[in-house]
């Protein structure tokens, strides 16, 4: 994928090896080790830093602090000829359904395995692409996963990570590539030697440079209705001339099959060459984790990646590319109009790279300032005034936002409407700000805060998933000297008052860019412009010259200081001694007709913090649309009124969560045990004494309408709320929220938040470093703060699901953006009430078909880049669903939905005549190896032990149940309930989703050049027009007023589905639902389902 954002926390940039690394490296390049970097004292594993004879650096880390991984006889062996998949792209539908989804949790079992992982990192990315090739880089990394001389099936790599129960993936930056993988432990050696194979031989067979130019287009047009991405692209066009950042790094069919074409470019050798420029090992990092010895890990990278070549050229760097802007362009305030419905204000500056001074960050320390929501901020003032709800100050953590030529130092602050109205205030707010900053002097009592913040942060750091961690570390090594690998990008080092200083000195008005988001600039009078690539528009502005003077000599504002001593921060890292019989599982401790506690006292991960949730049970909330807006407007406002209080618990590592359910509100609080208690008697005091300014009630109303609007228009996220809308008896999507929450006032609030605190079931647990005693006094302190009355047990909501009726039903829908080309389309077949069984046989259904589905539908077909098939657990009733993502103006949904359908087909004679019981016996193996994973983390075991409580399961040894089961599971189980549940068996109950996209500009021009195209011609449920109106002629009409609708957004502006038909589906037209109330009223509902022992 091309790396648009970081999974990653910021790093630092710098050239390919910085300069503080380099004199040490060049002190221990006589050396195979070099030194040990600092560790977490929390931190149980071994590091050794080696380097190879061709130049390739490696970090090994031996995990056996878990010495107990299932026994390696348990699994069959797999040959080399069987495996051949793809990697699973997650999907934005990919849902939590109320019931937890086990394929993901449960981990208790007498034998207990990890992961092991590797990731490789090379200094190059898409600054190197050459200039009449862009997008080169992101389309080589692609490529370079389809095989090796070694290994030469084309997905062989991807079918054995998944068949051994992991996942791989790859990502390209400005300047660094990563490559990564997971495994199970007992594969790990097999998975290392494959992955090493793509950087000593790839075959980049010139058959597969189609379908991944394909893939990479479709990775495009997903990510062009991303207004961060389109307003970094057109960052991009501010630059100077023949700067690598003014290139266009996504790459798409454009430029690197059609332009080529045209200039007679062949794009097969250039791709080699580039692959033999910059794929060389001097420019690699490797990361290796695993349950093995620091020597084993040794002998296998050696064995392994010695053989990467060298090309022994110099190092390359961007360093004489100083700072990336043109000042004529930059130095302007740039009006774009959004995808989504916004009003935001981002204030940039560029400064040069900071990587030199990676020790002190300074720019974090001003970020920190910038980005503080107590008293005396940017924000608490802005609040006060009603013109924002949100500030953030940092970067979005992309290397085009912090590379080695310059880095970038944003604000970005989410306006409401009086915030547009008045934006020259809330742009002379920050202003003033960085200029108290200045005239005060950087503070070292305030930066001491960070540094102990991060510190204790990092002393008691959990492990994190080993596939993040490689991912981190592999791009660290190109960053940070040895001994830094680990902390340099979390740690605050000294403090240096003159550099801060230096850095604050540049953050003055006139070299300022400014960039405002709003719809309102539709009706802008100028020339509106569009970038070259994504297409957004926008208007160019020189900044009002009275502004710029007003600046210049800017006055106080009393209202703005420096936050006061942080009374959060922990000092307290005692690990309590227990107070009753340790258990492990969460006892129940209260049983009353107001209240359940849960508790578990933490004696494995041994860390000072702790996790307290509770559900506040009420059927009230989800009574109605009205209701369900209601409470989202209380979490809101209720958010707003608490964020100056408790914002420094949040730096000081507490956290909370206040989360709206069918079911109820859930509070969550958590991280340092010892001021833990403090900050939910903060959260509760203001439940118990909640009052709404007007004002702040109607900005927070207009977010919401925003927020609501924001999701429907997402294809993914529209096909999730329709499906939701049609299995379950009441699920109030965003768009019917919408259109309650118009008709809501200020005076509903208050009676609604008293009617839902009057009675209450109070469910929590509290789990971590803490006693039963002190859980006993939490919950006294949140009963006698919430005050209310036992609810009646007849009363406790219970969430419904509909039987499908048997054969296919399709709803298809109109996407609302109508810009949007993307559709989604899912299947989903509907087993029935939930075991156990039937749970266990599904997973190993969908684990046996992950692979042949990414493969065939888009690997071969080329359907679109996401692809996938999972297990669905929809409150009890489980079933699975095909989900494909693509684009309307390359493949209707109708040829999609028949592709599918054959895929299925496809499989089911996969099923029968080609797997083995030996491979089936090694995917049982794997999936009991992915539930036997130990929790890496606190936070995991409270969260699957939560899921258990929240959904009123109470099984908390789930996992290893399944485990049992699933040794009872034969091939011939899995045939006959597969056969059974298609379109020719007694048990076939269809429902699909389809979230149909218009076709872009070009789209008809493209589709007709397809040849895979089978054109889905739909007509609205409303239309009277003629069957022979194609889709395309539908939406001249529908374009038109949804272009007209979005121009003139207003509060009172009612949405609803475009419910769409099939008009050559003939005598089959009782196949579409046109209404979703309807259709619901003629189908059953299943009882009450939980899926238990």
């Amino acid at each position: 994928m091309f790396r648009s954002r970081s999974l990653l926390k910021r790093k630092l940039s710098s050239e390919t090896e910085g300069q503080c690394f380099k004199q040490k490296y060049r002190e221990s390049v006589m050396s195979n080790a070099i030194e040990t970097p600092i560790k977490s004292p929390n931190d149980n594993r071994e590091y050794l830093i080696i380097r190879l004879e061709n130049g390739l650096r490696a970090l090994l880390i031996s995990d056996l602090s878990e010495n107990n991984d299932v026994d390696a006889d348990e699994d069959s062996e797999m040959e080399e000829s069987d495996v051949d998949e793809g990697d699973d792209e997650e999907s934005e539908d990919e849902d939590s359904e109320g019931e937890i989804n086990s394929l993901s949790t449960g981990k208790q079992n007498e034998k207990l395995c990890k992961k092991a992982a590797a990731g490789l990192c090379i200094g190059v990315g898409s600054f190197s692409d050459p200039e009449d090739l862009p997008g080169l880089a992101h389309f080589l990394e692609h490529m370079v996963f389809m095989g090796s001389e070694k290994y030469p099936v084309e997905n062989a790599f991807d079918a054995l990570i998944k068949r051994s129960g992991g996942n791989d993936n790859a990502e390209t930056d400005c300047e660094r590539t990563i490559f990564y993988f997971d495994v199970h432990t007992k594969h790990f050696r097999s998975a290392l030697d494959h992955f090493a194979q793509f950087f000593i031989s790839p075959l980049l067979k010139i058959d597969s440079m189609q379908r991944e130019m394909e893939s990479v287009d479709s990775e495009f047009q997903m990510n062009l209705t991303s207004d961060s991405l389109r307003k970094q692209q057109l960052l991009g066009q501010l630059t100077k001339v023949g700067h690598p950042m003014s290139k266009f790094m996504w790459g798409n069919l454009k430029t690197l099959k059609t332009d080529p074409a045209e200039q007679k470019i062949d794009v097969y050798a250039r791709l080699k060459e580039f692959w033999q420029t910059y794929y060389s090992a001097q420019y690699m990092t490797l990361v290796v984790q695993s349950r093995e010895t620091l020597s084993t890990l040794e002998s296998w990278v050696k064995e392994s990646f010695s053989q990467v070549p060298n090309n022994g050229l110099p190092a390359f760097n961007f360093d004489h590319f100083s700072n990336p802007f043109d000042g004529t362009l930059f130095y302007k305030m740039y009006k774009v109009i959004p995808v989504k419905n916004i009003h935001q204000v981002e204030l940039m500056w560029s400064l040069p790279s900071l990587q030199k001074h990676y020790r002190i960050k300074p720019h974090c320390y001003i970020f920190w300032l910038l980005g503080h929501e107590g008293e005396g901020s940017i924000l608490s003032y802005l609040k006060s005034k009603i013109w924002a709800l949100s500030l953030y100050s940092g970067n979005d953590e992309t290397g085009f936002e912090h590379n080695s030529t310059y880095a970038s130092f944003t604000v970005t602050v989410g306006l409401t409407e009086e915030g547009l109205d008045n934006l020259f205030q809330v742009i002379t707010t920050i202003f003033q700000y960085l200029e108290m900053l200045r005239r005060h002097g950087p503070d070292a009592r305030i930066y001491s805060e960070i540094q102990t913040i991060e510190k204790n942060n990092f002393r008691w750091q959990e492990e994190t998933d080993a596939s993040d961690y490689v991912q981190n570390l592999c791009e660290n090594m190109q960053l940070y000297p040895p001994e830094d690998y680990i902390c340099g990008d979390q740690l605050l080092f000294e403090f240096d008052s003159q550099v801060i200083a230096e850095v604050q000195n540049l953050l003055v008005p006139d070299r300022c860019n400014i960039t405002v988001m709003s719809n309102r600039f539709e009706k802008e009078k100028g020339e509106k412009k569009y970038e070259q690539w994504f297409k957004t528009p926008y208007f160019e502005t020189e900044i009002d010259p009275d502004w710029l003077l007003a600046w210049k000599n800017l006055a106080p504002n009393e209202n703005l200081y420096l936050p006061e001593v942080n009374k959060y921060i922990a000092t307290d890292f005692e690990i309590k001694q227990p107070d009753r019989p340790e258990s492990e599982f969460p006892v129940k401790i209260v049983d009353t007709p107001q209240s359940c506690l849960w508790y578990k006292k933490d004696t494995k991960f041994l860390i000072p913090k702790a996790y307290v949730y509770f559900h506040l049970v009420t059927p009230f909330v989800n009574s109605s649309p009205q209701t369900a807006a209601l409470l989202d407007i209380f979490v809101n406002v209720l958010a707003q009124n608490l964020s100056e209080a408790i914002y420094p618990a949040d730096v000081a590592q507490l956290f909370y969560n206040l989360l709206g359910y069918e079911t109820g509100l859930v509070i969550q609080v958590y991280g340092f045990n010892e001021k833990l208690y403090m900050l939910l008697e903060t959260i509760l005091n203001h439940i118990d004494h909640f009052t709404v300014n007007k004002d702040l009630f109607e900005a927070v109303k207009n977010h919401l309408i925003k927020q609501y609007y924001n999701n429907f228009i997402k294809p993914g996220k529209l096909c999730t709320e329709v499906r939701l809308s049609l299995l379950q008896q009441y699920h109030w999507t965003v768009i019917d929220k919408r259109a309650a929450i118009l008709d809501i006032n200020s005076d509903m609030l208050g009676p609604f938040v008293n009617n839902l605190k009057s009675h209450l079931f109070l469910e929590g647990l509290v789990q971590g470093n803490i006693t039963s005693k002190e859980s006993l006094e939490i919950l006294a302190l949140v009963e006698s703060k919430l005050n209310c009355k036992p609810l009646p047990r007849h009363l406790y909501p219970d969430i419904r699901v509909m039987q499908l009726e048997k054969g296919e039903k399709l709803c298809s829908v109109a996407v609302f953006n109508p810009e949007d080309s993307n559709s989604v389309v899912t299947n989903y077949y509907q087993s029935g009430a939930g075991s156990i069984h039937n749970s266990c046989l599904m997973e190993l259904l969908i684990a046996l078909m992950e692979e042949p589905c990414f493969d065939v539908l888009r690997t071969q077909q080329q359907l679109g880049y996401n692809v996938n098939c999972m297990f669905r657990n929809t409150f009890g009733i489980v079933g699975f669903s095909v989900t494909v993502h693509t684009q309307a103006d390359k493949y209707s949904c109708k040829l999609v939905d028949e592709r599918i359908e054959a895929f299925l087909q496809l499989f089911l004679n996969k099923l029968v005549s080609e797997i083995s019981e030996k491979e089936f016996e090694t995917q049982v193996s794997s999936l009991i190896r992915l539930k036997s994973c130990v929790d890496l983390r606190l936070k995991e075991e409270v969260n699957r032990n939560w899921s258990e409580i929240l959904c009123a399961n109470y099984l908390f040894n789930r996992s290893q149940l399944e485990i049992d089961d699933l040794k009872k599971i034969s091939l011939a189980d899995v045939r006959t309930w597969y056969k059974d549940h298609l379109w020719s068996g007694n048990k076939f109950y269809k429902l699909g989703i389809q979230v149909v996209g218009n076709q872009s500009k070009d789209g008809n021009q493209r589709a007709e050049t397809k040849r895979h195209q089978s054109p889905h011609n739909l007509v609205h449920c409303s239309e009277k027009a003629s069957r022979s109106h194609s889709r395309g002629e539908l939406n001249k009409t529908v374009i038109h007023q949804l272009s007209k609708d979005l121009v003139d957004e207003t509060r009172q502006k009612s949405y609803e589905l475009q419910f769409l038909k099939d008009p050559e589906s003939g005598n089959n037209q009782d196949t579409y639902i046109c209404d979703v109330m309807r259709y619901k009223e003629g189908l059953a509902l299943f009882p009450v389902v939980k899926i238990v022992k």
